[in-house]
């Protein structure tokens, strides 16, 4: 099938070059099917700006549950931009659910979840990888020591609603330039030609100030509002110091379902100053 990418951010992500890319951009903009096509095309080894080796091993990543971000997002996404004759097979697990793309050349692209445990991603072969939405830290450092010996590209597709680490890793580096592996480009939703205005306009007008930033066009406000509210580096990140033994020090505890539990350790100083001291994953 044809593919034509809209001018602007879908264009330039496209044609990047950058080792790791981020798309962040705002819901239905048309992210998920733009890095479908990258996919594809990676695993093709037909690229319309870049050479390409094959045969070649990827993997995809949804931030779902495997079954319903697989069967409802990812592969429709996939078929929607290439020919039936381009995906030679899609083996299932024994459950039923696709979890591998054996591709018309024999390359072969992995589908996984960001629900399944770390040691899953470890020690895994690529030249390519894209998750779909944001994930925790340990799954995009597992893929990119995956991706070490063959210099390969990685990218997300995301509304940033969750996942903190990846403002403060990828998108300020990206943004400000300081990381020049790093690409960020933000669309929005306005961008999608394939829905009407009247229906944007229906969904704009229930959204928040903080989440019109995020699920309109992609930014990371609705995030930093949530989390990052009045932190400041300039003012609140400080040069370490001997914590004197006779302050107290609190725990603060972040449960969760699917994820490693967060705990972070304060330091209450005499004049009831609160220092991060330490911060683990359990």
């Amino acid at each position: 099938k044809h593919f034509v990418p809209n001018p602007g951010w879908q264009e330039r992500f496209i044609k990047s070059t950058a080792r790791i890319r981020m798309v962040s951009a705002g819901n239905k903009s048309g992210k998920t099917f733009t890095c479908a096509y990258e996919s594809a095309c990676y695993s093709l080894g037909e690229h319309p700006y870049k050479k390409i080796r094959t045969t070649n091993t990827g993997v995809i990543v949804t931030a779902k549950a495997l079954k319903e971000g697989i069967e409802k997002d990812i592969l429709p996404a996939i078929e929607g931009v290439v020919g039936s004759y381009d995906i030679k097979n899609i083996k299932l697990n024994p459950q039923g659910t696709p979890f591998k793309i054996i591709w018309r050349n024999s390359s072969i692209t992995y589908l996984m979840s960001a629900e399944q445990e770390n040691i899953v991603f470890e020690g895994m072969k690529l030249d390519h990888s894209w998750l779909d939405e944001p994930s925790r830290r340990d799954i995009f450092i597992a893929l990119l020591r995956g991706l070490m010996m063959s210099g390969g590209h990685i990218w997300y597709s995301c509304t940033p609603l969750e996942e903190p680490w990846m403002y403060e890793e990828l998108y300020l580096p990206g943004m400000s330039g300081k990381d020049s592996d790093i690409e960020i480009l933000e669309g929005s939703t306005d961008e999608n030609t394939h829905f009407p205005d009247s229906e944007k306009e229906k969904f704009y007008k229930r959204l928040t100030e903080d989440e019109i930033e995020t699920r309109r066009y992609g930014k990371f406000k609705h995030l930093t509002g949530r989390v990052f509210k009045e932190y400041r580096p300039d003012i609140h990140k400080i040069e370490p110091f001997d914590v004197p033994s006779h302050w107290p020090v609190w725990v603060s505890i972040d449960p969760h379902r699917n994820k490693p539990h967060a705990v972070l350790y304060l330091a209450v100083s005499p004049q009831n100053h609160k220092y991060v001291v330490n911060e683990i994953f359990v």
